[in-house]
C-alpha cells in the first residue's frame, strides 16, 4: 500500500489531529444509552477472554478497539458483517454479540492462522462463545481465497 512520504507525516498528523475525537464523545454524540450498555457488555467480557488467553500460554494479539465494534453492529445494525484478520477473535466475540442482541445477521470471517504455532486452527476465534458459532462463517486460508 502507499505510504505517507516523510515530507508529509507532519501535516498528516496535524490534520489528524485537528479532528481526532475522543470514542466516549463520538459514541455519545450517537446514543449514550447504546455506549452505556456496550462498556456494561465489555466489563463482562474482558475479564473472562483474558482469563481464557492467560490460560492458553501463547500470544494471539490484542482486541483492537471491541467496544467499538460492538458499539457500530448495535447501532448500524447490520445484516452481514465481514471481518478479516479473526485472531483470538475479541471483534468477533464483539461482532456476533452485538449481532445477537440485534436478534439478527451473520458474521463472515477470514483469517491465516499463526504459522509459528503449533495446530494454529485451535486458536483463532477461541474467544468466541460456542453459543455464537451458528451466525459465524470462518475462513482460514485468508482473504485472497
Amino acid at each position: 500500500g502507499a505510504r505517507i512520504r516523510p515530507a508529509r507525516r507532519e501535516e498528516a498528523a496535524r490534520w489528524a489531529k485537528a479532528r481526532v475525537e475522543s470514542v466516549a464523545g463520538f459514541t455519545g454524540a450517537i446514543d449514550p444509552d447504546l455506549w452505556a450498555e456496550t462498556l456494561e457488555w465489555s466489563a463482562g467480557f474482558e475479564p473472562e477472554a483474558r482469563s481464557a488467553l492467560t490460560g492458553l500460554g501463547v500470544r494471539l494479539g490484542g482486541g483492537g478497539h471491541h467496544q467499538l465494534v460492538h458499539f457500530l453492529v448495535r447501532h448500524l445494525r447490520p445484516k452481514v458483517v465481514l471481518e478479516t484478520g479473526v485472531a483470538a477473535g475479541w471483534t468477533s466475540q464483539a461482532i456476533l454479540s452485538a449481532l445477537a442482541r440485534n436478534g439478527n445477521g451473520t458474521l463472515y470471517s477470514s483469517d491465516f492462522p499463526y504459522f509459528r504455532l503449533d495446530d494454529p486452527e485451535q486458536y483463532v476465534g477461541c474467544l468466541v462463545d460456542e453459543a455464537l458459532r451458528p451466525g459465524w462463517h470462518l475462513g482460514l486460508h485468508g482473504d485472497r481465497t
